[in-house]
């Protein structure tokens, strides 16, 4: 099924501005590469130098990094990372991509030729085929929600789903199919080289403590919380719900820091433009905001935990006092939101 979700209608004057906001260049993705990379460089010195106590809080860094990488992948993939065609297929490809277990090639083919399209539709979309397969859509109360996916995938109960979800369909699928096989082989000669040079240098154990710790055990939960933050509830929603396919997410700063960086908080703005770089999302989004409708909705939400202000609820918030759920032998259809009063 296809959802028509909404979109602000733009005058002349705002369509202007937005376009001029499309203007892609070379240096704002290194400039980003270049900031991720110096944050996991200061997360490992944390334990090493000073007290291997900190070691959680490096992890909880790195593995927050880790996920902006992915973020920058999703914008290499929409070739908005570089003005350049190829330091995206390169540099965005390799530093971002490879770096996490992602091909660029089965991501660009999940995300944008499949999600942004199909957005919504149970088929042929692969992130709401994900969600559906977890459960997340399926008639249940309140609490067993807040159990499995609020406060189980905290301790872990989702991580490897996700990280299963993350191989097939941005790693191992593309062997099965052929058309990025020669780079999924590529990504694994990567990683087994990259251990194998550490192995050599007696630094192996830093690579797992500094990279691959972080990565199965932090990613997963980063990973998951930004996703479910994306589109749920919208992308289930039936024709008599006013509402846009996305939020954008407005959150403390500290939150903001481990999920939210680089625009990608700006989630609704990018489907409504996505070929705006995420350097702009935020300018772009002043400009939606223009539009009433838009901004009427873009003002319901925080973030995931928090909030950038007490006017605004976070998807927690949301989640426990004011989506509809429908226990399991419910057989009332009832709409997904109440009334929520901001």
């Amino acid at each position: 099924m296809h959802h028509d979700f909404l979109r602000p209608k733009l005058n002349n004057d705002q369509k202007i501005r937005i376009k001029n906001l499309y203007k892609r260049d070379n240096y704002h993705g290194l400039i980003a590469l270049t900031q991720d990379f110096i944050w996991i460089s200061v997360a490992i010195t944390l334990p090493i130098f000073l007290s291997f106590w900190l070691y959680p809080l490096s992890a909880l860094i790195i593995g927050a990094r880790q996920r902006v990488l992915a973020s920058l992948l999703h914008e290499a993939a929409h070739g908005t990372l570089f003005k350049k065609h190829f330091l995206n297929i390169s540099i965005g490809r390799v530093i971002s991509g490879w770096t996490i277990l992602q091909s660029f090639g089965a991501y660009r083919q999940s995300h944008v030729l499949n999600h942004h399209p199909r957005i919504g539709e149970e088929v042929d979309d692969p992130d709401l085929r994900y969600m559906i397969a977890e459960g997340v859509y399926v008639k249940q109360s309140r609490s067993v929600f807040i159990g499995r996916y609020v406060l189980g995938p905290l301790i872990g109960t989702r991580t490897v789903k996700y990280i299963w979800f993350l191989l097939k369909d941005r790693l191992i699928g593309p062997l099965h199919t052929g058309e990025h096989r020669v780079e999924t082989i590529a990504v694994v000669i990567f990683h087994a080289t990259a251990a194998i040079l550490m192995y050599q240098m007696n630094a192996l154990s830093y690579f797992l403590l500094y990279w691959w710790i972080p990565f199965v055990t932090i990613y997963p939960i980063i990973g998951w919380f930004s996703e479910l933050s994306e589109h749920f509830p919208m992308m289930k929603n039936t024709p008599n719900d006013p509402i846009y396919s996305s939020r954008n997410r407005y959150a403390s700063p500290v939150e903001a820091f481990f999920i939210g960086t680089h625009g990608d908080n700006y989630h609704l703005t990018h489907h409504l433009l996505p070929g705006v770089p995420h350097w702009n999302l935020e300018k772009a989004t002043k400009i939606l905001r223009e539009h009433e409708e838009f901004r009427n909705w873009d003002d319901i939400w925080g973030g995931i935990f928090t909030s950038s202000n007490p006017s605004r609820i976070s998807l927690l918030d949301y989640i426990v006092n004011y989506h509809t759920f429908q226990p399991a032998n419910s057989h009332v259809i009832s709409p997904l939101y109440t009334e929520m009063t901001v």
